[in-house]
């Protein structure tokens, strides 16, 4: 919803939640324009992106996300206020899309595109059972430099 902008922008605008992100999407307008995406796609029929809002107290506290379920496959995606880091709402939430991914959607293949530094949400990955299948080197503008990007995966055999 339109109103919890203000809630996105203070999570993605929270100095430990922006240094887990690439340098040039930390500015207010990017994750605003993020967010208005995210939006739009909520519209689209057929659907091509979900966004699951996690609230806590009446309060947006992160976000869960699918993206371009096509061919069976789709990809994941979790931001949470740095305040909730650790305290398995992530972790529940994305379980919770996984089910809907697996059994609405019939997704075979679910992945997420981590970066290398983010070493939490690399141990959330494997809490969710998806298993590292590649390290993309150099992948991301990182200021300056580059940064790997990680590749985690899940299949499930019919």
């Amino acid at each position: 919803m339109a109103s919890d902008l203000p809630a996105w922008i203070e999570i993605h605008g929270h100095p430990l939640y922006a240094a887990q992100d690439a340098p040039q999407r930390r500015t207010e307008r990017r994750s605003a324009g993020i967010f208005e995406e995210f939006l739009k796609a909520q519209r689209q029929d057929p659907r091509t992106e979900w966004e699951m809002v996690v609230e806590l107290d009446g309060r947006m506290i992160g976000t869960v996300g699918l993206r371009n379920p096509r061919s069976g496959t789709g990809v994941l995606g979790w931001g949470f206020h740095p305040d909730h880091w650790g305290s398995g709402y992530a972790l529940e939430a994305t379980e919770a899309l996984m089910q809907f991914a697996r059994a609405d959607l019939k997704l075979i293949r679910l992945e997420a595109w981590i970066y290398a530094s983010n070493q939490a949400s690399q141990a959330l990955a494997l809490k969710l059972g998806l298993h590292l299948e590649a390290t993309l080197r150099s992948r991301v503008r990182w200021g300056d430099g580059w940064m790997n990007d990680c590749i985690y995966a899940r299949v499930y055999e019919d």
